[in-house]
Order: C-alpha cells, then sequence, then structure tokens
C-alpha cells in the first residue's frame, strides 16, 4: 500500500516538473512569436541587428542606432573611471531593486547565488549594468537581469532584438571562457511589477 502512494506521489511530482517545464518553454516561445510579429510570421530582416556590437564600447541601444562612442568619458556625462566596466546591483537586504514598474527587463538567467554573481561580473565587465535579483518564492535561486528598462513597445524593437544578440553572443563567450553550464541562449523580456 505505501509502495503505491510513493509510485503515485512519484508521477504526480514528476508530471507537475514536466508540466511546468513545458510551460515555461511555451511562454518563451509566445515571447517570440510576439516579438516576430506573430506565429508564422516571417522574421523581419532589419539591417540595424547585423550591426556588430562591441559591449565594451557601446551599449545596445547605441549600436542599434549606429551612434559612435563618446571620444571621451565626459562628452557622455560618465565618470572618467573605465567606461567600458558596468554596475552590478546585488538585492537584497538594504539594497532595493533598481527596475522601474511598468518598464520590460531582460532576464538572462536564474541561477544559484553564486553563478548568478559570476555571470553577472562577467557581463558588467563587457559594459552592461547587471541586478542579482532573488526569486520570490525559491530563495535558492537568483536572477540575472539587464538592468537597462524597455517600454512596452521597445522591448521587441531594434534595440531590445540588438540587446538579446548582444548578450548571446556575450554568453556564448561566457561558457567558453569560464567552462559554465549556462550560455544566455534563453534570455526573456519580463514586465516589473512591484
Amino acid at each position: 500500500m505505501f509502495f503505491l502512494v510513493a509510485v503515485v506521489l512519484a508521477v504526480g511530482i514528476g508530471g507537475y516538473a514536466i508540466g511546468y517545464s513545458m510551460s515555461e518553454r511555451a511562454h518563451r516561445r509566445q515571447l517570440q512569436d510576439l516579438a516576430l510579429g506573430g506565429v508564422g510570421a516571417e522574421p523581419i530582416n532589419e539591417p540595424l541587428n547585423q550591426l556588430p556590437v562591441n559591449p565594451g564600447l557601446m551599449g545596445p541601444r547605441e549600436a542599434a542606432a549606429g551612434t559612435p562612442p563618446p571620444s571621451s568619458p565626459s562628452e557622455s556625462g560618465q565618470s572618467t573611471n573605465n567606461p567600458s566596466t558596468g554596475r552590478v546591483v546585488v538585492v537584497g537586504g538594504k539594497t532595493k531593486d533598481p527596475r522601474q514598474a511598468g518598464m520590460n527587463y531582460l532576464i538572462v538567467a536564474t541561477l544559484p547565488k553564486s553563478e548568478a554573481e559570476d555571470a553577472a561580473a562577467f557581463l558588467a565587465s563587457r559594459g552592461l549594468e547587471i541586478g542579482v535579483i532573488p526569486v520570490d518564492n525559491r530563495p535558492s535561486r537568483w536572477r540575472v537581469v539587464v538592468l537597462e528598462g524597455f517600454g512596452s513597445k521597445d522591448w521587441y524593437g531594434t534595440a531590445g532584438k540588438a540587446l538579446e544578440a548582444q548578450v548571446k553572443a556575450l554568453g556564448r563567450e561566457y561558457q567558453q571562457e569560464r567552462k559554465a553550464s549556462t550560455n544566455f541562449k534563453d534570455p526573456y523580456w519580463e514586465k516589473y511589477r512591484q
């Protein structure tokens, strides 16, 4: 009797885990389809998406617009520190979430805290501002989030696609350089709600 109950519980838990995983993949596919103009739509081949992005010199919006980087840090209003280095914000304790409600943010990965901090440091070293944010109901999991917010119509436009492409390219570099288990191949957008 106990064996039968254990088998039923194992099947139920396994079914739930598989269903949850499939739901996550379906949600990501939906977002990608929406970004491409709907299910079955031909992908838009925008010439600006083909621009090489040098993450150390320009951000995704500047790259998408074809704007050259400022010739000196003082022209951009940045401090005279190394302008190619981004920053990492680890949310928790006294550090508040810097995201703005209603804006869309690119979720790079969900990882254990030490891996999330390592991935964030790598991305920041390539010029991105990154947040390491705890997942509410799973304290052992942390999200690596690009802190550049996009409006409701901007995240699936040229600048949003350029940011996704930049993160994916950096993910391949990260996996190869750090021998990491992730390569940021499935980033997705999420609207921040406080």
